[in-house]
């Protein structure tokens, strides 16, 4: 039996609630979901990541409509949940710049050299 009809086979089961064709399929594609998030994210939360494509995996399968094309859709998850999280992390970056602003803004509004211009 193929690689292409073994997967087959491990989403094909998997879609029917399979536990065992799910742990098939994690076992063949993590090394390599693993792989493609360390080179686009890094090593921070690569776990996390990880865990959320295989997330979106289990959850999607019904919505699947060619087996066949499993490849292609586990590397297009990979890659959303990568973009998602290079989304996060730059919302959370401007977030913080814009809360360090307020803050020295704050404290020169009201630093001891105002109070004695008062």
């Amino acid at each position: 039996m193929s690689n292409d009809e073994r997967i087959q086979t491990w989403v094909e089961a998997a879609r029917r609630g399979d536990e065992q064709g799910f742990l098939s399929i994690y076992r063949f594609y993590s090394g390599k979901v693993r792989g493609v998030l360390r080179q686009m994210l890094g090593a921070e939360g690569l776990d996390d990541s990880v865990q959320e494509v295989f997330l979106r995996v289990w959850k999607g399968l019904s919505s699947l409509r060619e087996p066949s094309a499993f490849s292609s859709w586990i590397y297009r998850t990979t890659w959303n949940v990568a973009m998602d999280s290079r989304k996060s992390a730059a919302l959370r970056r401007t977030q913080a710049d814009e809360f360090i602003q307020q803050a020295q803004l704050g404290r020169r509004e009201h630093s001891p050299e105002k109070a004695m211009d008062a």
